[in-house]
């Protein structure tokens, strides 16, 4: 949104694109109904002034998250960076494309996963077998060398990264969901 063109089509970082048509006499005032609905939190009123609007023009809006990623905000709302371009087609309809940004999401949930796995994980998984190797494979009881089998479950540690990946592919659903009701709903306001 710091650049010269607010609605930057080249950029590759953008998770979710898309457009809606809706009918409304204008994208100025489209526009300017976004921007209010970016003050107040985009419709969560414990995200409100945690989005600050640059280069608001006629017919373009961009929104960036100035407040924390994840906390007091619905997940739709985990974006870090969104545009709004309204264009005319006629008729009093018009067309808002969008696009969001989730990079610092996704920049998080990274490293807190590698640091699951190379932190916790690789070492968890080299004393678990080395422990089993020499106190339960090469026990002459066989009674014991069955629990091999029960003590593989050390692989357990390898869910977590998991789940932080899964929570940023749930707020991109959810903001692939709520983002063009949000849009469509401007025109019941």
């Amino acid at each position: 949104c710091i650049r010269d063109s607010p609605f930057d089509a080249e950029r590759k970082n953008w998770a979710l694109q898309g457009s809606e048509i809706i009918e409304y006499e204008s994208p100025k005032v489209a526009i300017q109904k976004l921007a209010k609905k970016a003050a107040e939190g985009m419709g969560n009123a414990h995200a409100a002034n945690q989005y600050r609007i640059e280069k608001p023009t006629d017919d373009k809006l961009c929104v960036t998250s100035t407040g924390p990623t994840t906390v007091n905000k619905a997940v739709m709302l985990y974006f870090d960076e969104a545009e709004f371009e309204a264009t005319s087609l006629g008729n009093q309809k018009i067309e808002i494309q969008y696009r969001l940004s989730f990079t610092k999401l996704a920049k998080r949930s990274r490293r807190i996963c590698l640091w699951i796995i190379l932190g916790l994980g690789l070492p968890i998984i080299l004393i678990g077998f080395s422990a089993m190797w020499f106190f339960v494979v090469q026990s002459p009881n066989p009674a014991v060398r069955w629990q091999v089998f029960q003590s593989l479950q050390v692989a357990h540690v390898l869910w977590p990264p998991f789940l932080f990946l899964g929570m940023y592919r749930c707020a991109v659903r959810n903001a692939k969901n709520s983002i063009p009701n949000m849009i469509r709903s401007l025109t019941f306001q």
